[in-house]
């Protein structure tokens, strides 16, 4: 938690107060690649992995990484491994990576960048702003256009690498403490299961 609220002040730091020099306002839809999802045929849903992987929101995302739980035989909007997976629907703003080839549903889209990776800290700064945007009641939801008109402050390429190297290195620091967490209460469930059992 310490490390998740440092990665916050240091995302305000660099994207509010702009670490650098030579930021200049651009929309979302100048400097990226957006693919909006499609709902594919249901009658194609399978849990045999028979065809893509289906995300559709955020039940098929866990820790940031998509983790489908079906496939699609009948793909319609598709990613690469590597694209940004933004959420369109309730809750919109959240920010994921997919981690391989994907169909896209209605609920997310797919955005690429010639600098994903930066693209990818600026998208997690900016999470909650999304929320001044969302329409409709109890569903709420974004568009495309909402998407790609979204203004954002970039600075040049090289501060872009600069910023994207470190906090990569970064968030690499943070999964390293998961997994430790995650190892460590494996354990204790374990040791619990044998004291008192």
């Amino acid at each position: 938690e310490a490390l998740k609220s440092y990665k916050r002040g240091l995302l305000k730091h660099i994207f509010d107060d702009h670490y650098g020099s030579g930021w200049h306002e651009v929309s979302l839809g100048e400097i990226s690649q957006i693919t909006m999802g499609q709902s594919p045929d249901s009658a194609s849903y399978n849990i045999d992995q028979i065809g893509l992987p289906l995300v559709q929101g955020n039940a098929d995302i866990t820790d940031g990484i998509t983790t489908p739980q079906r496939y699609t035989s009948a793909p319609t909007k598709i990613c690469d491994a590597g694209s940004i997976i933004l959420s369109v629907r309730a809750p919109v703003g959240s920010v994921s990576w997919a981690n391989q080839r994907l169909c896209l549903g209605r609920g997310v889209c797919a955005i690429t960048a010639q600098n994903t990776k930066f693209l990818y800290q600026l998208l997690i700064h900016h999470q909650d702003d999304w929320k001044r945007i969302e329409q409709g009641g109890t569903f709420t939801a974004i568009s495309g256009d909402d998407i790609s008109s979204f203004k954002v402050s970039v600075p040049n390429k090289d501060t872009q690498s600069t910023i994207s190297f470190f906090l990569s290195k970064y968030d690499a620091m943070e999964q390293r403490e998961e997994n430790v967490l995650r190892v460590l209460q494996r354990q204790k469930a374990a040791l619990l299961q044998q004291l008192f059992i």
